[in-house]
Formats: structure tokens, C-alpha cells, sequence
């Protein structure tokens, strides 16, 4: 049984690193790495050991027309949060066989083409923050990775589940699941698969809309307390949306996707990175041991799939590059050609993400009119309230209310998990004088995390790297390299100063 207090408050995805047993099994540590993106620490959704019968339904091999269904997502199921009264349990009932009312599929999606350890988590933000946007993260996670073969496994069967998912038909995860043999139930990622309805829901803030979780007497239920999803409802909410965006790195190259821009307007979002940082970034992964000689051919591989994607549809309107280097030294303006590339606005919402997670300088609030902000947010933590406001401009602000005192007395003497930092400012208003408390996301302390600051991200990987596996890399990615313009390392000599910047030029 995994305890919350494995979790860590953080604005930032989480990684789990003591998950080796669930409910006293053994997993593969560097397999059940856990993302979060919600603020709200939940308590790990896992049934306790009372509740296996329960959760053991989720797994059953029911007949086919039984597993395939969208309502309800699992016959007989009820999540221990509505086990506690029959009222509860009408609640959770009448909201798992609601059908949906049918609306139009989606015709607009947009696939951002990245790869493992590309810094792609940044670039799904961009589009997870926005409002108009119903957004998926990682939703091919049960399939491999695998792009070693000219067939790799699971092609047919990626490509018809991304299509559904791109024009807001969800598959039912359990009957997609029992399809792959190598998929193992008892994973940390894989189990949270099966149990909401989706992969990575807590990654994206569309599948964690407060109207996908059934109703609770007395307010709104953290995302991971709701249940499966109820998938009708999904697809409802994801075709009211503008678009529907997937973050993948289980797609080899983008000429998987020809058959699926036939059915629908499809625009291509390809994250290039220097394929040399992209290597330091795999093997700072903690319990994920790899050798020189496979990190440089797995990189070389990488490049070559990305120069054939990026040969054949360089120039079409519906495919565009954007170079991670570039967005994080040009965060505002990437973005903002990003979003004219697929037709949305620049929000404000999203505006306010980026100067929070890129290290731009803060709006001091002396300067801004109070009055100008409204509550956007209100979200329950333990026994605190945190209540976000936001103006018309992106500026945003956090305020903490705190039921007992001695808590924030904790919170200010600096009793934080290492991976936050707790920022104090007096704001003062015409009414009383307030403490505001503010969560400063420390990315170096967490591999997996949105949180970017050029200096400290994009510099690195001399300070890390051999020079044998960059003379590797170089030679098996000249090709990429030239054409996005990454600065080569000459000689052995020439490496040895580090205070050489190849970073490529602005574009």
C-alpha cells in the first residue's frame, strides 16, 4: 500500500522513487515512476487490503461486450469514497451509467511528436493550461516505446487508439489493456491506467474537470478520489473543446499519422532537442542504469527517426518544429508562434503558467490593482485551502488559508518537503494587511518536473557528459545537428572549457 506521505507538495509532476512494493508485490522501480500535475497531494488511489475484492473487478476477464463498454466502466464497481453510505453509492451509481448526449466527434486535433527525456512535459503545459483545449498526456502508455524495428510492436494498434482519442472517442482502458501481453496490471502507472479510466489522468487538468467526478454533499472531490471515469461524459466535454491535443513519445515518426489526418484537421507540433542533452537528461534518471554504447545508439536512433519526420514534411502547412532550446530561452514568443500554428489564442491563464515556470522576473503586486483579480481557483490540501487569483492580464497569485494555526506556524519556519520552497510576501490592500504563501518549484531537485530556467537547464550537459559518448552522438546525429544548427564540439581540447556555449542560434 503506497501512503500519501510518499507524495511531496509540489506545482510540479511528482516522481515517486519508493514505490517498489504494492500491496506487498514487487515492481520494477524504474517502471512505476509517477507523474502528478495537480497541487492538491492526494492520497495514492489504490484500494485498501479490505477493498482487493473491489478493486480485483477491475481486472476480471468479463466477456467481451462487458469489457468493451464505455458506461459504466466497469460492471459492479464502486470506489471506497462512495462505499461509506447508500446515498453515496446512488451518487457514484446514477454517475457511472450516465450516457452522454452524442455531440459531434472532434474534427480539430493537434499531436505534439516528442520523445523520451525531450522536454516535452513543458510543451504539453502550453497546451494543458489552455482552456480551450481538451488535452492528453502519455494516453499510449500501455504500448512500448519500441522504434528499434521497421514494424515495431503495436504500430496498428497505437495509431486507431490515437485516432479515437484525437476525435474524443476514449477507449475503454481495461479492454484495451487485456490486449497487450507484456502489460502488467501490479505496476504503480499501469494500475492508475485501470482504475480512472485513463492514463496519466492527473497530468491533465481536462480529465480532472470537476464535471467528470460524481457529485459530493459538501463540495467538489479531489481528481483522484472520483473514480473511473465515466467515458461518455469524457468524450461530451472533449468535443465541446476547440481542439483536442495528445502529448505522445510512442509514436516512431510522423508518417504514422498520415491516416489519421484523412479524418480529421490534424496539425503536427515536432519538439526537436539537442540530441546531446537528451542523452545527459536519460541518464540522470535515477535506478534506469544504461551503458555508453547504448545511450549513444539509442540517441542515434532518435535522430534518424526525427530527420525522416521532419524530411518528408518540412514545408506543409500542418507540420511545424520548434526547438527546445528556443522555447526556453524565447518562452513568450515560441508560444505564441505555436499557437498561431494551430489556431488558438495566446490566454492569459497560459501567459501567467509561463512567467511562473520559467523563471521570469515576478510582477511585483505593489504595482497591480487588487481589485482587478478574481478567484479562479479554489483547491483543498490537507488542512489548508489554497485559493488562486487571477486578472485579465496573466498575472496570478496564490493565497493559503489555513485551518490551524500551528500549520502555517510549520509551513513559515521552512518544515517543507525538499521539493518546495515556501515564498512569504505581505500584500496590502485597503481592507487588512495579508500573508500570502507561494509554492517556487526547485527543478533541480526533480528530473521530472515543468519548471525551466535557461541558465540552469540548457548549459549542463558539458559539465556531465564524456567526451566519448558527445563524439558519438555527433557522429551518428551530424545530420540533425547541421540542419537545427547545435554547435559541434571540435576537439577533446576544445571540450575540456567549459565555459564554451553550443547552444544554436535564436531562430
Amino acid at each position: 500500500m503506497v501512503s500519501s506521505k510518499a507524495y511531496s507538495e509540489s506545482l510540479s509532476h511528482r516522481y515517486l522513487p519508493n514505490s517498489n512494493t504494492i500491496d506487498g508485490e514487487y515492481t520494477d522501480a524504474k517502471k512505476a515512476k509517477f507523474f502528478m500535475w495537480e497541487g492538491e497531494n492526494p492520497v495514492a488511489p489504490v484500494e485498501s487490503e479490505a477493498q482487493k475484492p473491489n478493486y480485483s473487478k477491475l481486472l476480471s476477464n468479463y466477456n467481451e461486450e462487458q469489457r468493451s463498454g464505455k458506461v459504466p466502466y466497469v460492471f459492479d464497481y464502486i470506489p471506497s469514497m462512495f462505499l461509506k453510505s447508500p446515498s453515496l453509492q446512488k451518487s457514484y451509481n446514477d454517475f457511472a451509467i450516465k450516457h452522454g448526449s452524442g455531440l459531434r466527434k472532434q474534427t480539430k486535433g493537434t499531436v505534439l511528436l516528442t520523445y523520451y527525456r525531450s522536454g516535452s512535459s513543458f510543451l504539453g503545459q502550453l497546451f494543458n493550461q489552455h482552456p480551450d483545449v481538451f488535452y492528453h498526456f502519455e494516453p499510449l502508455f500501455p504500448y512500448s516505446r519500441d522504434c528499434s524495428s521497421d514494424s515495431p510492436a503495436f504500430k496498428k494498434e497505437k495509431i486507431e487508439n490515437l485516432e479515437r482519442i484525437l476525435s474524443c472517442d476514449m477507449p475503454n482502458m481495461r479492454n484495451l489493456t487485456q490486449k497487450i501481453q507484456h502489460f502488467n496490471p501490479n505496476l504503480y502507472n499501469s494500475r492508475l491506467c485501470l482504475l480512472t479510466g485513463a492514463c496519466f489522468r492527473f497530468n491533465s487538468l481536462s480529465l480532472c474537470d470537476p464535471r467528470l467526478c460524481p457529485p459530493m454533499p459538501g463540495g467538489e472531490l479531489k481528481c483522484s478520489s472520483c473514480g473511473p471515469l465515466n467515458l461518455e461524459l469524457t468524450d461530451d466535454l472533449c468535443r465541446e473543446k476547440e481542439m483536442t491535443v495528445v502529448k505522445t513519445i510512442r509514436i516512431c515518426n510522423g508518417s504514422w499519422l498520415d491516416s489519421i489526418s484523412k479524418s480529421m484537421s490534424l496539425k503536427v507540433v515536432h519538439l526537436i532537442r539537442d540530441p546531446r542533452a537528451i542523452a545527459k537528461s536519460r541518464l540522470s534518471i535515477p535506478d534506469d542504469p544504461i551503458t555508453e554504447a547504448e545511450i549513444v545508439k539509442n540517441v542515434t536512433d532518435l535522430c534518424k527517426q526525427q530527420m525522416l519526420t521532419y524530411e518528408k514534411y518540412f514545408g506543409s502547412d500542418d507540420y511545424s518544429t520548434v526547438l527546445y532550446e528556443d522555447l526556453n530561452r524565447l518562452p513568450f514568443e515560441k508560444a505564441q508562434e505555436i499557437y498561431d500554428f494551430v489556431g488558438l489564442t495566446f490566454h492569459p491563464k497560459v501567459k501567467g503558467w509561463i512567467r511562473q515556470n520559467t523563471g521570469a522576473s515576478r510582477v511585483r503586486r505593489e504595482s497591480l490593482d487588487l481589485k482587478d483579480f478574481h478567484v479562479a481557483k479554489r483547491t483543498m490540501i490537507d488542512d489548508k485551502e489554497v485559493i488562486l487569483y487571477e486578472d485579465n492580464a496573466g498575472h496570478n497569485y496564490t493565497k493559503t488559508k489555513f485551518k490551524v494555526k500551528e500549520t502555517q506556524d510549520m509551513l513559515l519556519q521552512n518544515s517543507m518537503p525538499d521539493m518546495s520552497k515556501i515564498i512569504v510576501e505581505e500584500v496590502n490592500s485597503p481592507d487588512r494587511k495579508r500573508t500570502v504563501v507561494h509554492n517556487q518549484i526547485l527543478e533541480a531537485r526533480n528530473p521530472f518536473g515543468t519548471y525551466r530556467n535557461s541558465a540552469t537547464v540548457l548549459e549542463t550537459w558539458p559539465s556531465k557528459l564524456p567526451f566519448e559518448i558527445v563524439d558519438g552522438i555527433q557522429k551518428g546525429c551530424s545530420e540533425l545537428m547541421e540542419e537545427f544548427g547545435y554547435k559541434f564540439v571540435r576537439s577533446k581540447e576544445e571540450y575540456e572549457d567549459k565555459s564554451t556555449s553550443y547552444l544554436p542560434e535564436l531562430q
